[in-house]
Parts: C-alpha cells; sequence; structure tokens
C-alpha cells in the first residue's frame, strides 16, 4: 500500500492513474495519503487517483454554492452542507466518490470502521462542478451510481467553463428522474423549496473565450 501511495506523486493533474485494489485497500490509501493533493476516488475493484487541480472558476463555484446551501438551512441544525473533503459510498454499486459539494440529512449515515475514514452514505444533494476533461465522466459513471442512493433528492451538475447547470431531481414516486437545464444567468435554480440564483452561483467566476481542461 505504501508503494501505491508513492505511485500516486507521479500523476498528471490531468489523468486518472488506475490502482487494482479492494474497498478496504482504497480507505487505507486514502487514509495513508490524508493532507496530500490527491484525489482519490473507488469504483467496484479500481482505486482511481490523481493530483488535485482546483481552478480557479472550480474553488469559487464551490465556495458560492456553499455559501448559498448554508445560508437557506442556516436555521436547521439537522442539514449538513460539506465541501469535497467528505466521501460518498455507493454500495449498490460498490463505488466511492469525492463530490464537490454534499448535503445530508441528520442522521447522518456511514460506511465507518473503527479507526478509518468515514464515507457517507445517504446524501440528499450531491453536486459536481465539472470541466472538459471530467464532464463524460460525471454523467456517465457517477451519475448511474448515485442514482441508486435511496436518500438522494437532487443530482447537480455545474460547468465551469460557461453558465450552465443540469439538474436532475427525484419525483414524488421516487423511481423516476425529472431533468432541467439552466443556461442563463438571470434564472434560478430549482431544488425544491430551495431556489439557486444562477448569478449567485457564478459570482467572481470570469470565463475564457477558450475551454479549460
Amino acid at each position: 500500500l505504501e508503494a501505491r501511495a508513492d505511485a500516486l506523486t507521479d500523476v498528471h493533474p490531468k489523468h486518472w492513474l488506475r490502482i487494482p485494489a479492494t474497498l478496504e485497500e482504497y480507505f487505507e490509501v486514502v487514509e495513508a495519503t490524508e493532507g496530500q493533493p490527491f484525489d482519490l476516488e473507488f469504483e467496484d475493484g479500481i482505486i482511481l487517483a490523481r493530483m488535485s487541480y482546483a481552478t480557479k472558476p472550480h474553488e469559487a463555484i464551490v465556495a458560492n454554492l456553499v455559501t448559498l446551501f448554508n445560508i437557506f438551512y442556516r436555521d436547521d441544525e439537522t442539514i449538513g452542507v460539506y465541501g469535497s473533503a467528505r466521501l460518498v459510498y455507493v454500495a449498490d454499486c460498490n463505488r466511492a466518490y469525492n463530490p464537490d459539494v454534499v448535503v445530508v440529512k441528520e442522521p447522518e449515515e456511514y460506511f465507518a470502521r473503527p479507526g478509518k475514514p468515514l464515507a457517507i452514505t445517504n446524501p440528499t444533494v450531491l453536486v459536481e462542478v465539472h470541466s472538459n476533461s471530467t464532464e463524460g465522466y460525471d454523467y456517465t459513471h457517477k451519475l448511474m451510481c448515485y442514482k441508486q442512493l435511496a436518500s438522494i433528492q437532487h443530482i447537480v451538475y455545474v460547468s465551469q467553463l460557461k453558465p450552465f447547470v443540469t439538474v436532475y431531481s427525484r419525483t414524488d414516486e421516487g423511481q423516476q428522474w425529472l431533468n432541467a437545464d439552466y443556461g442563463k444567468l438571470e434564472m434560478e435554480i430549482g431544488l425544491g423549496e430551495l431556489k439557486l440564483s444562477m448569478r449567485e452561483l457564478y459570482r467572481k467566476v470570469v470565463f475564457k473565450s477558450t475551454a479549460e481542461k
């Protein structure tokens, strides 16, 4: 495991390193690399690893979202809002991911082992802020898996390259999903009772004319 953790230092920022491992080994690598700039996820027998490479727009969007969620839920002590420091584990597809923003309602439930890193298993809202290099991965591998979470109500994908947000919301029946796209700064994003201003979500974000990967 030490050799596997050391190997992460050779990963190019824009590419994933794939390491065969068990889920237990994955959590051991997460623990061994705590505090280091590695993005570590797990997909059914494979650790996906890369150097953390967050652009300025990405960080601004995440900060704005955390602020907006916290303002809306400020009087509700049963709701927790977290950045990407919180892993999410989906048992039905045996995957552990690192969403950019996680909203969870108490009691929080975990895939837990004594003295080991925890992974939330009952989020209500998940947000991924993607670029060209992660968009396909987010919309295929992650989306299909996130929908398996019985607790999840909204899955949000945010582009950092242009004003564009896609929301997948579970219907009241629970077995179907509605999709809504938002492409103008004047629009409000609907997450049930919560309305997020596109302009506030993209506050202090400067879009470049060329796509940034």
